[in-house]
């Protein structure tokens, strides 16, 4: 069982750093073909700026879900350095921290799912379902909010083995 979450957790892994690289990829090349087309051909594309809104949002959301798993996002770190000498309160710090990221990101489920949802309208140049765009909010907060999950069960196992003795 725990190889195929192992399986899992590897190819969720693989997916989001692919889409963050795809996406990204996605955009600088639109750059350039927007700035070439602009002054050297002299034509606009009526339909980049949709392209550069689908990338750029789910660049973002994407990446940062990838940053989530990896537990490579930026964090203020001033309080938890501060109090690490005192093990308890630092145990108990880092629980709330999780119980606060699990209810952010089930937030960041519910409302993106919500405003998919909702979503009945199409862009006006490429005629895309506004639900492509906003998918990736809540796909990447029901990740977020997993890997939230397991940080804290990690750190509440931590905690009560370091208490249990």
């Amino acid at each position: 069982m725990m190889a195929l979450i192992k399986k899992i957790d590897n190819g969720v892994g693989y997916t989001l750093k692919g889409l963050s690289i795809a996406m990204l990829t996605v955009l600088f090349l639109l750059l350039i073909v927007n700035v070439f087309s602009r002054y050297v051909l002299v034509f606009s594309m009526g339909w980049f700026d949709e392209i550069v809104e689908l990338s750029f949002a789910y660049l973002v959301f994407f990446g940062a879900a990838a940053l989530w798993r990896d537990r490579d996002h930026f964090k203020l770190e001033w309080l938890e350095d501060k109090i690490r000498c005192y093990a308890p309160i630092h145990g108990v710090l880092r629980i709330v921290i999780n119980l606060l990221a699990i209810i952010f990101f089930f937030l960041l489920f519910r409302h993106g799912w919500s405003l998919m949802m909702r979503a009945a309208d199409t862009t006006p140049v490429i005629k895309m379902p506004k639900k492509v765009l906003y998918a990736c909010i809540p796909t990447s907060g029901f990740i977020m909010f997993i890997y939230a999950i397991r940080d804290f069960i990690v750190d509440l196992k931590s905690f009560i083995s370091c208490y249990s003795e």
